[in-house]
């Protein structure tokens, strides 16, 4: 059995290499016979993954939040010319958001290899500049802001968004777009004007302290939208903040909940970002569906 394991040290709270040294290194070491690390960023080749290696005998570790996840195994995908990853994956959650560990209910301390594994379909993103595989969420908006515009506040780790929220609350804004909902009935909903909110999501969590899509479950190929057109007042914008924390966002009348196949989104204005699992989306359009490829993910053994 082998190991591959991926450390991007500067990821949320930079923990990924502390955290390797003092226990999954002893992890490995019990549980596998061999064992290749990376830090990233690294080159091109580092990537790749012999054809003999890729199958579910062998694990992944990616150490980092969700926006590493979705690199790693894109750039391994990319330079080891795979059309399937077979390797089963565990998510050390180092970043900021850490969303799909919640939502896998991963404890990174409590690690076990035999535990329970189960296959995820991520999101597809196409782009104008071409497709990437989302494992989490697309945002637009006060989320979105909210996630850029802490940046520089990474290594605060989740605080860095209470920030962002204390900000969205007192100065708010909105912008313009035209989104095309494909409901799995296969009706078409076409929404356009100003935006405050935009969230999409095949997860409920999308980030450690955030359950957007209360409605969502990680093992579907739904994807739940939820956007708030509304021109909401200081009250709604205090009653939003509640709602999210009490997890039940979900029943705000202002608020639109939708079970989606498909969508596609496009910015009218140039006031904000498309996010997706906590990086920017250089486009000003994107389309969004279930991806036909899976991946297996261990879980959680309160699973």
């Amino acid at each position: 059995m082998k190991a591959f394991i991926y450390i991007n040290s500067l990821s949320g709270t930079g923990y990924g290499e502390k955290y390797y040294k003092n226990y999954l290194k002893e992890f490995i070491n019990t549980n596998f016979s061999e064992m290749v690390v990376q830090n990233i960023p690294c080159n091109t080749n580092d990537y790749k993954i012999s054809i003999s290696d890729n199958n579910e005998n062998n694990s992944l570790f990616i150490l980092g939040g969700d926006g590493t996840l979705s690199i790693i195994i894109g750039q391994i995908l990319e330079s080891s010319n795979f059309e399937e990853l077979k390797l089963s994956i565990y998510i050390c959650p180092f970043g900021s958001g850490n969303g799909l560990a919640k939502n896998l209910k991963i404890d990174p301390y409590n690690l076990s290899i035999n535990g329970n594994r189960k296959y995820i379909r991520p999101l597809k993103t196409v782009t104008k500049e071409g497709e990437k595989l989302s494992f989490l969420s697309q945002t637009w908006g006060v989320i979105s802001d909210i996630d850029t515009n802490t940046e520089y506040l990474r290594s605060f780790g989740d605080w860095r968004y209470y920030y962002g929220i204390v900000k969205s609350i007192i100065f708010p804004h909105y912008y313009n777009g035209v989104c095309s909902i494909t409901n799995m009935d296969n009706s078409i909903i076409e929404i356009e004007g100003n935006f405050y909110f935009f969230c999409s999501s095949n997860a409920p969590w999308i980030s450690t302290d955030f359950k957007i899509a209360p409605l969502s479950d990680i093992y579907t190929q739904e994807i739940d939208i939820l956007f708030i057109k509304k021109q909401l007042n200081f009250f709604d914008r205090l009653k939003l903040i509640y709602y999210l924390a009490t997890e039940r966002i979900h029943l705000l009348n202002f608020v639109e909940y939708f079970k989606a196949k498909e969508y596609n989104l496009k910015l009218l204005d140039y006031k904000s970002f498309i996010v997706s699992d906590g990086e920017k989306i250089l486009s000003d359009e994107i389309n969004v569906k279930t991806s036909d490829k899976k991946f297996l993910f261990h879980c959680g053994d309160n699973f």
